[in-house]
């Protein structure tokens, strides 16, 4: 039973997650998540009470109820809920800043950061990757969030002849339409990917010290996208916060920018779709 719960959490949890970005905004959406994340770890505290329900009843009983309560709950979401249209989650935004178009020339978006240094690709090989589609029909689009990741995206927007600066602070409505014209974006295993997922946009995502499997990956994205080595010694991590215990980091140092640039080109020229 421990088995199959924690077979059921990694499916649900990104599912989730996907489905409390679309029926909240900018204002709500990260209460929401919080609220949500919080719930489950609230459970995992007072899990232990259902040893002493167990004890006045019997574990059969008290593994009922929950799950007759699970089930009913899980109708009434299924009777309330109703799928939201991207179009009208995101709308087309105003001409402040450049949307890409959806033929030609052919928009790609780049997201080399991740909120823990071990799951980024290094910067100098990723930049091998850029300059490859820095050349027509391609435009490149950006994406980091923190103050330093701001300032080395505005050297590249200068750097590399087709770059498109996104205008900073547009908000993630604004951002995710721009996202939503990507013939496909290139992203670490960050946020960036679930939102280029939740728009279905195909991501061509690098993957280190963690792993898809973890329950991580990108709702709907082909899995064959993922970029990754198979090594004994990964995942070393859940999230990548932990430093790499062999210190050569052979997970991401062993990904070669050819690998990552003949994977986005079978996307770019067979159109693959998100599943």
């Amino acid at each position: 039973l421990r088995a199959l719960m924690g077979f059921s959490e990694a499916l649900y949890i990104p599912a989730g997650l996907a489905l409390i970005a679309d029926h909240h905004d900018d204002k709500t959406r990260s209460l929401a998540i919080g609220i949500h994340m919080a719930g489950i770890y609230l459970g995992q505290a007072f899990g232990g009470f259902g040893s002493t329900i167990s004890d006045a009843f019997s574990w059969q009983h008290t593994f009922m109820f929950f799950g007759c309560v699970g089930m009913i709950y899980a109708i009434v979401l299924m009777s309330l809920l109703r799928n939201i249209s991207p179009n009208s989650q995101f709308p087309v935004p105003d001409s402040q800043f450049p949307v890409p178009n959806s033929q030609l020339p052919i928009p790609i978006g780049f997201a080399p950061f991740a909120k823990h240094n071990s799951k980024m690709y290094n910067l100098d090989r990723f930049k091998e990757v850029v300059k490859h589609f820095d050349k027509e029909p391609y435009r490149l689009y950006f994406f980091g969030g923190t103050q330093a990741e701001r300032l080395l995206i505005r050297q590249w927007n200068k750097e590399f002849k087709n770059a498109v600066p996104v205008k900073e602070g547009i908000g993630l409505k604004k951002e995710m339409d721009i996202i939503s014209k990507f013939r496909l974006m290139v992203s670490m295993d960050s946020a960036n990917m679930h939102l280029a997922s939740l728009v279905n946009v195909p991501v061509v995502s690098i993957w280190g010290p963690t792993h898809p499997y973890a329950g991580f990956y990108g709702v709907g994205q082909n899995p064959l996208n993922a970029i990754q080595l198979n090594l004994a010694c990964r995942p070393c991590s859940v999230f990548g916060n932990k430093s790499c215990w062999r210190g050569d980091h052979a997970c991401m140092e062993g990904i070669t920018p050819q690998m990552i640039i003949e994977k986005m080109q079978a996307i770019i020229h067979e159109k693959q779709p998100v599943l």
